[in-house]
């Protein structure tokens, strides 16, 4: 037989044929099947997710489908000259075509293109192919991929292709994101439409708006207990469900650690608990907004917080925009009376009166560190017996309404009374602005002790001689030449100054930490295009501030003098490490390519934010390519519960850890590229302990930052290059002899720790001789590390001959 092209007519024909016109032919030809024997005339078409068989039909120049094989069900593929045998799980295959070889190669091209960034050993159903190793995956993620993956697992579950599944999964294709939403459709196949979302690694969030009610069950159950990489589901919009099916045993691979439930009625609400009474995981978020607690519905609740295996380890609650009859603080109190482990509280938007609730959560002795009280109202004025919870954090009140009696109150009641541990305070975008000059004048300065490590005053303007009052107090946050443990070291003042007061305000900033210690400064959205030369003069002032690591400056229009201003200060700091810039309001894209390709070379500037407003509009200048190479080899800045844990360890205090934040809906964009110093500790060490440096080479985690795995991270390409690797998980027994620990490890988490469920080991840090090691640690590494003051310069941590070194503390364990 002889083969012809296949004229572009019918090529043509045969790809109307495809099951989406995402499909592209990657080869399409006329072959010879061989069946028991005989040769029969075919026509093959090979896509990114399938292989196409067809015959001709009796009306002249039409083709049909008469099988299709899945790029997931190969399972191995020969040629001998023209001969391709190609072995399916539920057939095999026989042809005979010129191009045998070719066609084989770009079968396998298409199983690693499906399998991209996937370990195929850990995918249920697809088998593994060792010639295939030999074929490169892509370096960047393949258009349509996602869709692909449908396809395919849909033509080896043999199940429909849906519509509106198909238009959904083309969306995200076209945007990739970290969540991923199904709304307003019923879906009759669930298997396929999961098989590929848990090959997206970077998905960490799944949002339901009122989807397919009648068959919620089985779908959450998929979230909850199976296999896969989501951090947080979301309900929305949700009158009732059936939840039939629900599984209470959960994969060990499983992590969604948190619930949103928003704007769904009680119904609902009450039926999903009832289903997940018998289950034997546990959370540790739960979101509910826009809900209305009936008292039948607060009992219930209640009574599942206590006694249900699901809320064992919560510990962090939200009620955003919500209500109930009666009275929410009465029921806020009775949840944290009724839930002990609860170590965060969100209640935005509650209309709600602050004051009482500080109040009363003072007199519970409840163990709350962060609390979130945004939108409510203050007007409870606290007597001077009152305290705020020492257990408390980081006490958020932004964007409430005060009375200036009370946020006088308020002010008096924090800082009138000695702490232990930080804090961290939120005020900013307060109601009614005026009010300030009144609370700042009325306060009881001399009465207050430096409790307030970290303030955030944004959006409240100031005329110069409120922010003189403000001074006066922040003066007694951070006094001179003092050594407090819980004294102000970072400062948010974003778009804070009255147009006609930028300069006076910014030179009193200047010279009132000109002689204090101050370690963050956020001074976004100051100044515009008419004060360029007022930002220049204060970013060149900014030298005078002893120890400044972290800055933040975005937003404000820079001049070319401002830019050179910067880049000066950046080289000159012998502190700084930390950098947010964005909308500068350079108009050259020469001067603005010039800038930040100067800033993120410099060695000693760690964390550096990703300037989308900025770049966005020169993406395809050729530099700009290589300042996102050096942005991928930058930290992520800190955030406030990182710097917490830092301050809580630079005071000693090794045992208390900050909850993390809630897992919300994320609308972030997925990456291009991840910063390799970030996968080291991006997995959970379990036995066997995984070589570390086989996960600096992986590329398809992600997980949130972790400044101690920084440092260990750090340690493993300095000192552990050269030497043998410290451990990073503790050993399965205790040792009989000596040994040395590094004391970058002494915060370090345990297994059981990160995964109660697990079982590894029986670990309790309150024993007496854990806590004895923690404090030996702690005291040795306060004696060797280098003690920092005003009066003498900042050591260069970049100069070999003052780098400081990890001491060891040798201990017997009994």
């Amino acid at each position: 037989m002889t083969f012809v092209p296949l004229r572009s007519d019918l090529i043509q024909k045969i790809l109307e044929l495809r099951n989406d016109p995402s499909e592209n032919k990657q080869w399409v030809g006329e072959v010879n099947y061989v069946v028991e024997g005989k040769k029969e005339q075919r026509y093959l078409l090979l896509t990114e997710c399938c292989l196409y068989l067809m015959t001709k039909t009796f009306i002249k120049g039409n083709f049909e489908i008469s099988q299709i094989e899945s790029i997931f069900d190969i399972l191995d593929a020969s040629c001998n000259k023209d001969e391709l045998t190609l072995k399916f799980k539920n057939a095999t295959y026989q042809f005979i075509l010129p191009e045998s070889a070719s066609l084989m190669t770009l079968i396998y091209t298409q199983y690693r293109y499906l399998l991209y960034q996937i370990n195929v050993n850990t995918l249920p159903g697809v088998q593994y192919i060792p010639a295939a190793d030999k074929i490169e995956q892509p370096t960047k993620r393949p258009p349509n991929i996602l869709l692909h993956r449908y396809i395919s697992a849909s033509i080896s579950k043999k199940t429909e292709i849906e519509k509106p599944v198909v238009q959904i999964l083309s969306a995200y294709d076209q945007n990739p994101r970290k969540s991923f939403t199904f709304k307003n459709f019923d879906l009759v196949n669930s298997a396929a439409v999961f098989f590929a979302l848990s090959m997206e690694g970077q998905i960490r969030y799944l949002i339901f708006d009122n989807f397919t009610p009648q068959t919620l069950g089985q779908i959450v159950s998929w979230v909850l207990t199976a296999a896969n990489r989501f951090f947080a589901v979301t309900f929305r919009n949700y009158e009732t469900a059936n939840f039939e099916g629900l599984a209470n045993r959960r994969s060990p691979h499983n992590h969604v650690n948190t619930v949103n439930l928003y704007n769904c009625k009680s119904e609902f609400v009450t039926n999903l608990i009832s289903h997940l009474k018998a289950a034997t995981y546990s959370l540790e978020s739960l979101v509910i907004q826009t809900m209305e607690f009936s008292e039948s519905l607060s009992k219930n609740f209640v009574n599942a917080l206590q006694n249900f295996a699901i809320f064992n380890n919560l510990s962090c609650l939200a009620f955003i925009d919500c209500k109930s009859t009666t009275g929410l603080i009465d029921f806020s109190l009775e949840v944290i009376r009724s839930k002990p482990t609860l170590r965060s509280l969100n209640m935005e938007s509650c209309n709600i009166d602050v004051c009482q609730m500080l109040i009363e959560l003072g007199r519970s002795q409840s163990q709350i560190q962060c609390l979130v009280l945004r939108k409510n109202f203050g007007k409870t004025t606290m007597s001077i017996d009152e305290a705020i919870s020492h257990s408390l954090l980081q006490v958020d009140v932004g964007e409430c309404d005060w009375t200036a009696d009370a946020l006088t109150a308020f002010f008096t009641a924090i800082c009138r009374w000695t702490r232990k541990m930080p804090l961290a305070l939120i005020v900013d975008g307060c109601k009614p602005t005026k009010i300030w000059s009144q609370v700042f004048s009325s306060l009881p300065i001399e009465s207050f002790r430096p409790v307030i490590t970290e303030l955030n005053l944004s959006n409240n303007l100031f005329d110069s001689r409120t922010f003189e009052k403000l001074l006066r107090f922040i003066d007694t946050q951070s006094p001179l030449l003092s050594n407090s443990q819980t004294k102000l070291m970072h400062l948010a003042i974003n778009h804070c100054f009255k147009e006609f007061d930028v300069e006076s305000c910014l030179d009193q900033l200047i010279k009132f930490f000109t002689v204090r210690e101050l370690w963050g400064l956020e001074i976004c959205d100051t100044t515009d295009s008419q004060k360029t030369d007022i930002l220049t003069k204060f970013i060149s002032s900014l030298t005078e501030i002893p120890r400044l690591t972290s800055l933040s400056i975005s937003g404000n229009v820079f001049s070319n003098s401002a830019a050179r201003a910067l880049a000066n200060f950046i080289q000159e700091s012998l502190s700084i490490a930390e950098l947010c810039l964005d909308k500068t309001g350079i108009k050259e894209s020469d001067q603005l390519v010039w800038i930040y390709d100067l800033l993120l070379s410099s060695t000693h500037i760690l964390s550096f934010n990703r300037p989308i407003e900025d770049l966005v509009p020169i993406a395809h200048f050729n530099e700009v390519k290589k300042i996102n190479q050096k942005l991928a080899m930058k930290r992520q800045l800190s955030t406030t519960n990182q710097r917490l844990s830092l301050f809580l360890s630079l005071s000693g205090d090794f045992a208390t850890r900050v909850p993390r934040p809630i897992e919300m809906d994320s609308d972030e964009l997925i990456p291009e590229q991840q910063n390799t110093s970030e996968l080291l500790f991006e997995q959970n060490f379990v036995n066997p302990v995984p070589s570390l440096f086989t996960l600096a080479s992986l590329n398809s985690i992600d997980m949130s930052v972790d400044p101690l795995a920084s440092m260990v991270t750090e340690y493993i390409a300095t000192s552990g290059r050269y030497g043998i690797v410290p451990p990073t998980a503790p050993p399965p027994e205790a040792p009989k002899t000596q040994f040395a620990l590094p004391v970058i490890f002494s915060t370090m988490q345990l297994q059981d720790e990160v995964d109660p469920d697990a079982d590894d080991l029986d670990f309790d840090p309150n024993e007496t001789d854990l806590t004895e090691i923690s404090a030996l640690l702690g005291a040795k590494l306060k004696e060797d590390a280098p003690q920092l003051s005003v009066m003498r310069p900042a050591p260069k941590w970049t100069d070999r001959k003052t780098m400081m070194t990890i001491p060891l503390v040798e201990f017997t364990a009994e």
